[in-house]
């Protein structure tokens, strides 16, 4: 998918809060794990638990020179992106891309 941050914020966005009829939407949450994470991935969406409490849905994803960790709460009330200029490489910075998200998220929650 090429989009904007707000495009791509909006398509994820109807996507969890429930665009497909409910029957599509629960095989697209419907996950297997990803080892140990606590994150899983499913029909497209990729799941994993927020630090503030319930799940996130949503999707990564790379072109040359560029990341991008969508994010969206399991409830559709909330989303962010996180878009950086170089692709994470190691562990380290793709947890500070996912916990950027997970910051968003949740200060979102608690409005």
């Amino acid at each position: 998918m090429i989009s904007t941050n707000s495009g791509l914020n909006w398509f994820c966005t109807a996507l969890l809060a429930g665009l497909p009829k409910d029957a599509q939407l629960a095989e697209m949450r419907t996950t297997v794990p990803l080892g140990n994470t606590g994150a899983g991935y499913g029909l497209g969406i990729m799941s994993g638990p927020l630090s503030c409490g319930g799940p996130y849905g949503g999707h990564d994803g790379a072109i040359m020179g560029y990341g991008i960790r969508g994010a969206v709460t399991d409830d559709g009330r909330a989303a962010a992106n996180v878009t950086v200029t170089a692709v994470p490489t190691d562990v380290a910075t793709t947890r500070r891309v996912e916990n950027t998200a997970d910051t968003a998220l949740c200060a979102a929650k608690q409005k």
